[in-house]
């Protein structure tokens, strides 16, 4: 009696099912890492996370938050410059309307590796364990201020055309040479202001 046609048949059902198998059983393993993962470290950032170089790993939000207000101390301190020829004028981020949300900042770096759907977080998990992972701080930007600030800027730097022109001087004509207009576009340095202020860094911002 040949049996082998059954056994055909039951193949591509076996591997069907072996196949289901693995997937199953590898959903399971990352399902059961994510959340031991998140279990091993309930109430405390993941190891490697960091905020602006600052390191927070295995410290509550609360802790983190207050390490980070204490340590953190770019929005007074830091220097932005701003120029225009051999003019330059430099502000603290604090008098530009940046302020510091240590508090946001902590919440972000506890997040970390935890939201975004299953995939997301065992991919934040094993980047942030591994090389490590620098989490952006949160900033508030009040750009009113800013605005305020580079209009005081403008006033000194922008000039109104001047066209060429003669005129006579009794018997001699005399030149008078004409001079460029310039306008401080104050929504353009404003993008440019705001990327340096994330940057969390000492900078220069050109004057467009």
């Amino acid at each position: 009696m040949n049996t082998s046609l059954p056994l055909q048949h039951d193949f591509p059902k076996q591997a069907l099912a072996t196949l289901v198998g693995g997937i199953s059983t590898f959903f399971a393993i990352v399902i059961v890492w994510v959340l031991g993962y998140q279990l091993i470290y309930a109430g405390r950032i993941f190891p490697g996370v960091s905020v602006a170089g600052v390191d927070i790993s295995g410290l509550s939000p609360g802790d983190a938050a207050v390490k980070l207000s204490q340590t953190l101390s770019y929005p007074h301190t830091g220097k932005v410059l701003f120029r225009d020829g051999e003019r330059v004028w430099v502000a603290s981020p604090s008098e530009l309307g940046m302020v510091f949300d240590p508090t946001a900042s902590a919440m972000a770096a506890y997040n970390y590796g935890r939201k975004g759907g299953l995939f997301s977080a065992l991919s934040g998990q094993i980047s942030a364990g591994g090389l490590g992972v620098d989490v952006p701080p949160v900033v508030i930007f009040d750009q009113r201020v800013a605005y305020n600030y580079l209009q005081n800027i403008s006033t000194q730097v922008n000039q109104s055309v001047v066209e060429a022109s003669l005129r006579l001087e009794g018997t001699n004509v005399i030149a008078e040479s004409g001079q460029y207009g310039r306008a401080l576009n104050l929504d353009a340095t404003l993008i440019y202001l705001g990327a340096q202020l994330q940057s969390f860094r000492d900078g220069e911002v050109q004057l467009v």
